[in-house]
């Protein structure tokens, strides 16, 4: 009974369900260990594979090796999420508004609401 409840976790689901509805996984910089380990489920049809497996996944599988990924460092993990959240959602500046075709109609939007942005 233990373990059926465990199965329900959302954090243990199954690997391949984390691409399921995703139309572009991340490529280039942003493509680490987890994106490889979830197309390789899904390209080789491991269904079975578990989230909280995934390091053993990795191993059996040699993807660190295969992709030449390196050892896991929680510090290299804050950095490399910390870049790509600059790199995706730059902070605001003059420059960002005018290569953004959305920014005048946000703008509009929030003038007409009365809303004010700083």
């Amino acid at each position: 009974m233990e373990q059926r409840l465990h199965d329900n976790v959302l954090s243990d689901c199954f690997l391949v369900s984390l691409g399921d509805g995703l139309v572009n996984f991340p490529e280039g910089e942003d493509a680490g260990i987890l994106t490889i380990a979830v197309l390789h489920a899904r390209t080789n049809n491991h269904i079975d594979v578990r989230l909280s497996e995934i390091e053993q996944y990795i191993a059996n599988c040699n993807l660190d090796q295969r992709y030449d990924l390196p050892a896991p460092n929680s510090v290299d993990v804050i950095v490399a999420d910390k870049a790509a959240h600059e790199r995706l959602f730059p902070r605001w500046t003059a420059a960002a508004d005018k290569n953004d075709p959305n920014v005048n109609y946000i703008h509009k939007w929030w003038k007409a609401g009365g809303y004010k942005h700083d």
